[in-house]
């Protein structure tokens, strides 16, 4: 973006870097909770100030606040939070914000199937700073084409193939980390 600056406006260009992205499946839903705990236990340890566990809907985020062991705010209505620590917290809630780590639970094909759920997945996934990590039971969400190199090590966010608007079918890439990592999910038009 540097060169894309004017110098009269004294605006610096920066990337941000950050750990690759992490994609997890798991045997069953008691090992993606297992997991669950390791990342966000990960991501506290390196220094992330606030965790974000981003689920598609309020009543999966009030679902896994019962079932998990992690010392967090469950985030499901509009009213002012703390939002240090660890957080769990639907993707609606999410949009606007920007957290240190995001785990994203169920990533998977069941879930993020539909277009409108690729909006969701893209929104959850533009939530991180620094580490993104993503976990799925059975079949990875349609929308994850590639598992990211782990010998890229400035991967922040990961970009996607977003659609401009359905008519066109046009495709833009989105300047969100260092490195294009459109590979890493498509926002193509389903076909």
């Amino acid at each position: 973006s540097a060169q894309f600056i004017d110098a009269r406006f004294g605006l610096e260009s920066f990337n941000r870097d950050g750990a690759p992205v992490e994609l997890r499946g798991c045997r069953d839903a008691d090992e993606e909770l297992r997991e669950l705990s390791r990342q966000v236990k990960r991501m506290r340890d390196a220094g992330c100030g606030n965790v974000a566990v981003i689920t598609k809907t309020a009543a999966q985020a009030a679902a896994l606040y019962a079932q998990t062991d992690l010392d967090a705010q469950l985030i499901v209505r509009d009213k002012e939070y703390d939002l240090k620590g660890t957080l769990i917290l639907p993707v609606y809630m999410a949009k606007g914000l920007e957290f240190d780590g995001v785990v994203i639970v169920d990533a998977d094909d069941e879930t993020y199937c539909k277009e409108d759920d690729r909006r969701l997945l893209y929104v959850a996934c533009t939530r991180a700073l620094h580490r993104l990590a993503m976990l799925y039971c059975g079949t990875r969400s349609r929308f994850i084409t590639n598992e990211p190199e782990q010998e890229e090590a400035h991967v922040l966010k990961t970009c996607l193939l977003y659609p401009l608007t359905p008519p066109t079918n046009k495709h833009v890439k989105l300047p969100c980390c260092p490195q294009s990592c459109a590979r890493y999910l498509s926002f193509s038009t389903l076909g």
